[in-house]
């Protein structure tokens, strides 16, 4: 149900992005970190974000996206919402309703993938102006290796202060320390010290959608995808956005795609043999990375967001153990 204050919110951005008056406001359901609602008004549906906002957080959530989604429709990319109002104060942004659903994995090939190239193209072929130059660093950016050994760090050392007593916390608890812990203190010594400190060009950045990969993609009948969930953007080492491109748990891609992927993405950029190098260099460390991220539902901060999206965290606990658990066989089986 859509609390009044929200709905006259959707309401008034409803009539300023010349819609006329929002009739109703539907949750849906999918979304961990933010409150996302269809609504229908007289000229037709739109989708509302209330996105999550925390001093404990305070990563502009709806500020990302903003930009990010002005920038691509601004390049003549239609293959994202148009933003059509926004009211920073309360932290909602309207955006085009984009018809399609959430693809199956047997829909996930080389087409799929083509297109997500092609985005990802599309978006770096305007790295250069000065619109793109006002776009923030991506959420957990990094531009040296140190940087990105240091971000999975932090997020093990982080799951070593979880304070849950159930079974199933006492359980994550028991695997973090026993299993994923050792792992990634070996991973993390075998990265060679002299590639750790090089700052990575300007040139061989990217704009990055950030959490990018196919549970973030509405697919219609005809398999034409849109890309949404950007509140993460901004510009990052293109290590990190394949990487995470194809080491999301949800909906895989197969490694297959790899070395097209890896093509299209070094035509843009200044080094690409150096690319190929981080990627191999960084993709067990990036595993450990997803181990820690399905884990965040045991921590406290990271709970908070999925109960302001209506997520049931006690239920999901488990099933994200688990998910861990076959993510951590991957780097020692």
């Amino acid at each position: 149900m859509m609390e009044p204050a929200l709905f006259a919110v959707a309401d008034r951005l409803a009539r300023q992005a010349g819609l006329g008056a929002a009739r109703s406001g539907q949750q849906l359901t999918g979304g961990a970190n933010n409150r996302v609602f269809r609504i229908d008004t007289a000229g037709g549906p739109a989708l509302l974000k209330a996105y999550f906002r925390s001093e404990r957080d305070p990563r502009n959530r709806y500020g990302a996206e903003l930009s990010f989604l002005q920038f691509a429709r601004h390049c003549g990319i239609d293959c994202v919402a148009q933003p059509l109002a926004h009211d920073e104060a309360a932290g909602v942004l309207l955006q085009e309703w984009l018809p399609g659903r959430r693809p199956e994995a047997a829909a996930i090939d080389f087409a799929a993938v083509q297109q997500a190239v092609d985005f990802l193209t599309r978006l770096n072929e305007q790295r250069d102006t000065a619109m793109a130059g006002q776009l923030p660093a991506a959420s957990e950016a990094c531009f040296r290796v140190v940087d990105h050994v240091r971000t999975v760090d932090r997020r093990v050392g982080r799951l070593t202060e979880l304070a849950g007593q159930t079974s199933v916390d006492l359980a994550a608890k028991a695997f973090v320390s026993d299993e994923l812990l050792p792992t990634w203190q070996r991973l993390a010594a075998s990265i060679p010290q002299d590639e750790c400190e090089a700052p990575l060009p300007p040139v061989d950045r990217c704009l990055s959608p950030s959490d990018f990969g196919f549970h973030n993609v509405l697919m219609d009948d005809a398999g034409r995808c849109r890309f949404v969930d950007f509140e993460y953007a901004g510009w990052d080492d293109p290590a990190k956005t394949v990487i995470d491109f194809f080491s999301q748990p949800t909906l895989g891609v197969s490694q297959e795609h790899l070395p097209y992927f890896l093509e299209r993405i070094g035509s843009y950029i200044g080094a690409p043999e150096a690319l190929h190098g981080r990627v191999k260099m960084l993709w067990p460390v990036y595993r450990v990375k997803w181990c820690c991220i399905v884990l965040n539902i045991f921590h406290a901060v990271d709970a908070g967001p999925r109960r302001f999206a209506g997520a049931d965290a006690d239920a999901l606990r488990g099933q994200h153990l688990e998910r861990a658990r076959a993510l951590w066989r991957t780097l020692t089986d």
